[in-house]
């Protein structure tokens, strides 16, 4: 799991022309680099620090989430 930033269509007027925009901006994700250089970032910093410290990075950072979407 690897968090990372994808854009609300609060622009888009209506109920599914929105559920559609924002499965566009999720298809866009899952195509980009983006949760990838996330994950590997993720796991350099879990193995160049000592574990408790890195939980408490990861948690302060995922804390910050306003919503978690697991596919």
């Amino acid at each position: 799991m690897a968090p990372v930033m994808v854009g609300l269509p609060v622009g888009v007027e209506g109920a599914v022309p929105r559920l559609w925009a924002m499965r566009r901006n999720l298809d866009s994700l899952r195509t980009s680099a983006d949760p990838v250089v996330v994950y590997v970032a993720t796991a350099a910093l879990m193995a160049s620090i000592p574990g408790r410290v890195a939980r408490k990075v990861l948690s302060f950072l995922n804390g910050k989430a306003t919503l978690q979407v697991k596919f």
